[in-house]
């Protein structure tokens, strides 16, 4: 493996934060080289074979995505009064 001319830890957050962007960025553009492990390929088949089973379980994405955002929100919400009763 090669190592970089420089020292990682020397860099700040938000440039660390930028190498990692860009690495993630670099093996997302070649999926082909990121084989899915035996695990992955048995949690798949499994997946597949669900929703073969029942077709009707899935569940759209567009409804998985606005009920993840609204957990996340009312995660936030919770941290915000949390926050603001240990203030008052």
């Amino acid at each position: 493996m090669v190592r970089p001319a420089f020292d990682i830890a020397q860099l700040t957050v938000a440039e660390r934060l930028e190498l990692i962007e860009e690495l993630w960025a670099s093996l997302a553009a070649r999926p082909d080289l990121l084989p899915l492990t035996p695990a992955q390929l048995a949690l798949v088949a499994e997946r597949r074979a669900e929703q073969e089973r029942d077709p009707g379980s899935a569940v759209p994405w567009d409804v998985v995505r606005a009920e993840l955002f609204a957990d996340q929100e009312a995660d936030e919400r919770a941290a915000a009064e949390r926050a603001a009763g240990r203030e008052g």
